[in-house]
């Protein structure tokens, strides 16, 4: 019932209820009133059974002569005596009773064989259809045993199978011994018809009073949750964010007007609220704006600086392939000029040698001294001129070595540049690091091997001083063999250890040449080594440049769905 009850209404449900008391109200009230007027009845019966009982008893005192009824304090009769029971036989005082009482009356003769009552005089119908006379009343019956007592007996009894009210009055005689009964009796059906038509009359009087009680409680009900369904309404729409609704019954001073007014707050409420969100909300778009249009503003930036830096890189690869181009030129150029320093390195320790054999000679031909002493001083001038030009060929190389030394160096610096770049792109320029990072290396092996060929080229130009004074001495000899000739044993013995000197030195000139051809086939290696990575360094610098428009494509396309988010 109660879980029915929370799927309705609470008007449904109030009426209902309502409804349920009111029937429940009016039929606790017909079941009482049923109760008291079946008590009545069997009261006002009781009460009939008494009047009846007198009367019966007064007609048998005046039927039977002797008789004498004798009476309680509050007047009920309290038995009957006569000298002897009387003939009844002709049942002329019982039918006198009923017809005086209308109930039915019975004459008990106590039969002392028997130890019973029988029936001598009666109108109850027997099995054969006449009097049930000579039927015992039965010691089983509570009747019998009221009056064995002397009492007289009001209530139910069966008789002959049917249920019977009656009152039982012990007939004694002047011994005082119990020698009959006179009784008067109503069927127990007749009072049930009674309470039943009284239920009957009841049930057709209550059930038009239950109706309109129900209506009336109904349209009671109605009239009272109205104002709760009016405010029920409104709550609801109030719920559903419809703000604009009048809040009726505010003026109440009930509990409606508490809900009313209640209503009415949550309605303000509900609208600070709303203006409150709609506040927030914008405030939120703005700062949603205003943080996209700085993260915009920011990624422009960003990625103007990233396109700057790929730009940067590109830049610093084209310049390093031109240097690493640039270098490869002027290394070819000194391996030309390392060869011809070499050939004639050789060509002065060819000469140095055939010098030497001159002298040896010249012991066996002083006649020859002259002419000799001539063409040394030509081939000496010769040879001054060679070593000269060895000299000035191995400053030249030197300038080369220290151009190599400053492309070694730029190519670091421009290394750097990159690792920086790469370092400033972040993840994007992880591997245009490691690029620079080879590249750098490669300055550094590049820088190594020009500081090894510094090295060589300056042991090639003391070698060529050393070339140049022995050369300038020995023609210093020549000329003073000329004017001294006394001396030439002394000079020839100088002129063995100065020729000896210049072949030595000449030989350490021409390896120191053919390590600088080495050393510039290595820079030519490492310039190679250097082009192919600044032309990776560009390759990289290309597909950052790409992967740059790629982010910013996508950056472009993010903030735009934000913005129209």
């Amino acid at each position: 019932m109660l879980s029915k009850l929370k799927t309705l209404s609470v008007q449904k449900a109030v009426t209902l209820m309502t409804s349920s008391l009111v029937v429940a109200a009016v039929g606790i009230i017909s079941i009482i009133s049923l109760v008291v007027i079946a008590g009545k009845v069997e009261n006002d019966a009781a009460k009939a059974q008494a009047m009846n009982i007198a009367v019966a008893a007064e007609m048998f005192e005046l039927s039977v002569e002797g008789a004498e009824v004798r009476w309680g304090r509050d007047g009920s009769v309290t038995g009957v005596v006569v000298e002897a029971f009387p003939d009844v036989s002709d049942h002329a005082i019982v039918d006198e009773i009923v017809r005086a009482t209308g109930e039915v009356a019975t004459l008990f003769e106590w039969d002392e064989a028997r130890q019973d009552f029988i029936r001598r005089s009666t109108n109850v119908p027997g099995e054969d259809g006449g009097r049930a006379t000579g039927s015992p009343l039965g010691a089983s019956n509570d009747a019998y045993q009221a009056v064995i007592r002397g009492e007289t007996y009001q209530g139910e009894s069966l008789v002959q199978g049917e249920k019977y009210y009656g009152v039982y009055t012990p007939v004694r005689n002047l011994a005082g011994d119990i020698v009959g009964i006179v009784c008067v009796a109503i069927e127990k059906s007749q009072i049930t018809a009674i309470i039943w038509t009284l239920i009957i009359q009841c049930g057709l009087t209550a059930i038009p009073v239950m109706g309109l009680a129900i209506w009336i409680a109904g349209m009671a009900v109605h009239r009272m949750m109205k104002p709760v369904t009016e405010l029920a309404a409104v709550t609801e729409e109030l719920a559903r964010g419809n703000l604009n609704i009048d809040v009726p019954y505010t003026d109440r001073v009930d509990e409606i007007g508490q809900s009313a007014r209640a209503a009415i707050a949550l309605k303000d409420l509900s609208q600070r609220r709303v203006a409150e969100a709609e506040a927030r909300a914008a405030e939120r778009e703005e700062r949603s704006a205003q943080m996209v249009a700085q993260f915009s503003a920011r990624i422009d930036d960003l990625l103007g600086q990233l396109n700057d830096t790929a730009g940067g890189l590109d830049t610093t690869a084209s310049r390093l392939t031109d240097v690493a181009e640039n270098c490869s030129v002027r290394a070819e150029n000194t391996v030309n000029s390392s060869n011809d320093a070499t050939n004639s390195v050789h060509a002065v320790a060819a000469a140095a040698e055939e010098l030497s054999a001159s002298i040896s000679e010249i012991a066996g031909r002083v006649a020859e001294t002259t002419g000799s002493v001539h063409r040394a001083t030509e081939e000496g001038i010769r040879s001054n001129q060679q070593v000269a030009n060895l000299a000035e060929a191995a400053s030249q190389i030197g300038e080369i070595v220290s151009l190599i030394q400053s492309i070694s160096e730029q190519t670091n610096l421009l290394a750097l540049n990159a690792t920086i770049e790469a370092a400033r792109a972040g993840d994007a320029g992880k591997g245009f690091a490691v690029v620079a990072s080879e590249v750098k290396q490669l300055a550094s092996q590049t820088s190594k091997a020009t500081e090894d060929i510094a090295e060589q080229i300056d042991q090639i130009q003391q070698a060529t001083k050393l070339s140049v004074g022995a050369i300038e001495g020995m023609t210093e000899i020549i000329k003073v063999v000329e004017g001294y000739t006394t001396q030439i044993a002394t000079a020839i013995e100088q002129q063995g250890s100065a020729t000896a000197e210049i072949s030595s030195s000449s030989q350490r000139a021409a390896m120191g040449t053919s390590a600088v051809s080495e050393e510039m086939g290595q820079l030519t290696s490492a310039v190679t080594e250097t082009n192919a990575a600044a032309e990776t360094v560009l390759s990289s610098a290309a597909d950052l440049q790409m992967r740059t428009d790629e982010v910013a494509k996508e950056v472009r396309r993010f903030l735009g769905e934000v913005s129209a988010a």
